[in-house]
């Protein structure tokens, strides 16, 4: 074989090499990246005992302050469900806070938590501004066997998030439907599309 033809198939190799990888880039779609960091992913992520990841720490560092007490994280399990899910009939502080701050569209650092027999979910929303916000959250199980802490964070990948409109979080802030209110401090029904990305603080 001459070396011009040795040269004309590494250069057809290369293109069908080069052309598989863009195919299987673009099978990538969000929905799928979402499911891995939400479900199959956290598991897979290494245990931590207190210190958050550098995107966390990066993320804290933006100085948005904490507007709002911490509110229940509604949409986890029910057997330890929030107030509204049990005998209240109106948001309590925190809840309200956290709708009113978000119909605002100023930035802040909100927080929830839920916790059931020693398990617990946390998430921290840093809204940068109308319409947009970055996402993490952390779950919580109790040591089972060998730990080397009492208790293992594993943190899903940050995410940034289009946030609701402002209008969609002051209708929450009147609804009356007990069912309404719970649907409005559901997590999932604050954003209409999220997915992995680096931490900033610029809208």
């Amino acid at each position: 074989m001459t070396a011009r033809a040795r040269r004309s198939l590494a250069s057809i190799a290369t293109a069908l090499v080069t052309g598989l990888l863009v195919q299987l880039a673009a099978s990538c779609d969000e929905s799928s990246l979402r499911a891995d960091i939400h479900d199959s992913d956290l598991e897979k992520r290494p245990p931590i005992c207190g210190v958050a990841p550098d995107e966390v720490v990066l993320m804290d560092a933006c100085g948005l302050g904490g507007p709002c007490p911490v509110a229940h994280f509604y949409g986890r399990q029910n057997a330890c469900g929030g107030p509204l899910e049990g005998d209240a009939a109106e948001y309590d502080a925190a809840e309200y806070c956290v709708l009113e701050h978000l119909a605002s569209g100023a930035p802040g650092r909100l927080a929830l938590r839920w916790e059931c027999e020693g398990h617990a979910e946390d998430a921290a929303i840093y809204v940068l501004g109308p319409g947009d916000a970055m996402l993490v959250t952390r779950v919580t199980t109790p040591c089972e066997g060998s730990c080397v802490c009492d208790e293992e964070h594993r943190y899903r990948a940050l995410e940034r998030c289009a946030l609701r409109e402002p209008e969609y979080f002051a209708a929450c802030l009147e609804a009356s439907a007990s069912g309404e209110r719970v649907e409005c401090m559901e997590l999932e029904n604050w954003f209409t599309g999220c997915g992995a990305d680096a931490p900033t603080c610029i809208p």
